[in-house]
């Protein structure tokens, strides 16, 4: 019988293949839903020495997808998940990991003022989505600044100033948390919040948590910690509500502004429900030093590890809210709290994930399921597909210490 590890080694090499036979006509140039989250997958393959051969599959998916971004500029979205900033992100991991050379990427240079603009903007109206609005810029342009492109003193002026611009946005939650509005999910009801990594107050408090640890700069400390704090506050007041109530979850997709809401189940994801939220917590407890709020963080990540497959929600392998993703959230948490009783978890879901490889027609036998059209399908996607699984891989069998995916995600 193969071991666990070898399973991997195979399935991973299997993802690389369908990749490198995708066909990029079919197929968008987004970053989490298209070929740049493709090609940033196998661009890290290649650079940790996976697989050598496929040099030219790299260059063909960069020169389809800079002409495209460059030709359809006028049509296309700003945004992380599936607009330029996006693939401005890959094209800058590129140039990090010598694959493409500084004249490939000097045209980024004339976006960082409309960037930095379209970011305040965003703000204003209450769009702080990671994924389709300001936070997915900022961190683009915090990584930016870290490879250099951007002077240290415009930076400080930048994040002083959005910090700042976020202040004034907040509201207050039960007198002492705090929560914020989102544009992204006022379709859905205006009258609630969200509480998820994705889209609502996770991103946010892992948001103020990273920067309060960003070197070079010199930021309003005081501030951020009186904003992570109010993050902290209202997830503790949302536990201690809802904990003993007989449900699998905590912590719901939405809460009222008002009160908290204690119907709504959610299942084990990155994008939503406890496992992130309480990852979160954990992160924003160890940047302001608090060990109470590191202690609730991981009791609500230990309680997730007695949900296994059967009411954990787990439709199929992908990175957002699938199996891989789950493996890779728990070894991030087992590191952060040097718990070995994560280790399990790491194991159950590293395998189940291997588990969903089991479709004839699929990707490398994988197939996503799309819960709005119920129906499994293809899908090359680095947020839902098999690029995200092969990442996560690619995370257990290197031991990738990759710090763009962790912006990225914000993990």
């Amino acid at each position: 019988m193969k071991s666990d590890r070898s399973k991997i080694k195979e399935n991973l090499l299997d993802i690389i293949s369908a990749c490198e036979d995708l066909d990029e006509k079919d197929t968008g140039s987004g970053f989490l839903t298209g070929r740049a989250g493709v090609l940033l997958f196998l661009s890290t393959a290649y650079k940790e020495g996976v697989f050598s051969d496929s040099k030219n599959k790299l260059e063909s998916l960069v020169n389809s997808i800079v002409g495209e971004e460059l030709s359809r500029e006028a049509e296309k979205s700003i945004t992380l998940c599936d607009g330029q900033v996006g693939i401005f992100y890959v094209l800058l991991f590129l140039y990090d990991s010598n694959l493409l050379d500084n004249s490939k990427i000097s045209y980024l240079d004339l976006y960082d003022s409309l960037i930095i603009e379209k970011v305040f903007s965003e703000i204003e109206e209450n769009n702080l989505d990671l994924l389709h609005g300001a936070l997915g810029m900022i961190s683009y342009l915090i990584y930016r600044f870290n490879l250099g492109f951007i002077l240290v003193d415009k930076m400080n002026h930048f994040l002083n100033g959005i910090i700042e611009a976020i202040d004034r946005k907040k509201i207050s939650f039960q007198e002492i948390g705090f929560v914020w509005k989102s544009k992204f999910d006022s379709v859905n009801d205006a009258s609630k919040f969200n509480l998820g990594a994705a889209h609502g107050l996770a991103s946010l408090l892992l948001f103020f948590s990273k920067l309060s640890k960003l070197e070079k700069v010199s930021l309003n400390f005081s501030l951020l910690q009186t904003l992570i704090t109010g993050c902290l506050s209202t997830f503790k007041i949302i536990f201690i509500q809802n904990v003993r109530i007989q449900q699998q979850s905590i912590f719901p997709s939405f809460c009222s502004f008002k009160e908290v809401d204690r119907s709504n189940s959610t299942r084990l994801a990155w994008c939503y429900g406890d496992l992130s939220i309480g990852y979160s917590i954990i992160m924003g407890a160890k940047s302001i030093g608090d060990k109470i709020f590191f202690n609730l963080g991981k009791r609500i990540c230990l309680n997730t590890t007695k949900r296994i497959h059967k009411n954990a929600g787990v439709l199929d392998a992908g990175f957002c809210h699938g199996a891989s993703g789950l493996a890779v959230l728990y070894d991030l948490i087992r590191k952060e709290t040097n718990d070995p009783l994560f280790e399990d978890s790491i194991k159950y879901w590293a395998i189940r994930s291997l588990k969903f490889a089991q479709f004839e027609d699929g990707l490398a036998g994988y197939k996503t399921y799309n819960n709005d059209h119920i129906e499994w399908e293809n899908n090359y996607s680095l947020l839902e597909g098999i690029s995200g699984i092969g990442y996560s891989y690619l995370y257990f069998r290197n031991r990738l210490n990759n710090d763009l995916l962790k912006s990225l995600f914000l993990i």
